[in-house]
């Protein structure tokens, strides 16, 4: 069923709106009138769209992680460990381009299910193509992938918290090397 594209600019009013006010507020602090005054809708239109505050949330970070989910299914499609660099690249420059909308996932209340949510998606994503990686140690590179992706989900996190002074371009090229030491032990 395709969009209207009023009802396209309406969802996206509704959810800069909510990230706005996330950055000030707990989740559970904004109220849908907040919302509304924020995104310049009415209330009508709000609940046309979603039923709650939280299903808003859940629908920007459900595009973060088919963000992700994309650039891993290329990489996986590869399948080959030689883009990993180009996994990485794409990744940060993500990160960059979309900056403000990960700084607020990262580090709102709501964070840390966000990131197990992430890590979850993408870990599965990676072990239903264990085959196609050829992958001998499923338990151990299952652990090696929680490391990685914890490891990388924190760092993005300090780094849009201006709290380490590496680049987005040296955090990929030092995670592709990180990644490519890991992988070979399961291989």
């Amino acid at each position: 069923m395709k969009e209207y594209r009023n009802s396209i600019r309406s969802r996206n009013m509704i959810k800069e709106a909510l990230l706005e006010l996330l950055k000030e507020n707990n989740i559970s602090k904004i109220t849908v009138k907040a919302l509304v005054e924020k995104s310049d809708l009415s209330r009508n239109t709000f609940y046309a769209h979603y039923p709650d505050i939280y299903s808003v949330l859940e629908d920007i970070e459900g595009e973060v992680i088919d963000k992700a989910i994309y650039f891993l299914d290329k990489f996986i499609q590869a399948g080959t460990r030689i883009d990993s660099l180009n996994f990485f690249n794409n990744i940060m420059q993500f990160v960059k381009d979309d900056s403000e909308v990960i700084k607020v996932l990262l580090t709102n209340d709501s964070a840390q299910s966000f990131i197990i949510k992430l890590k979850t998606v993408l870990i599965n994503k990676v072990l239903a193509n264990v085959e196609a990686l050829n992958i001998k140690d499923e338990d151990g590179f299952l652990i090696f992938l929680d490391i990685l992706f914890s490891g990388i989900i924190d760092l993005i996190k300090l780094y849009l918290n201006n709290s380490i002074t590496i680049s987005l371009n040296d955090i990929a090229i030092k995670t592709n090397k990180i990644f490519l030491a890991g992988y070979a032990l399961y291989i």
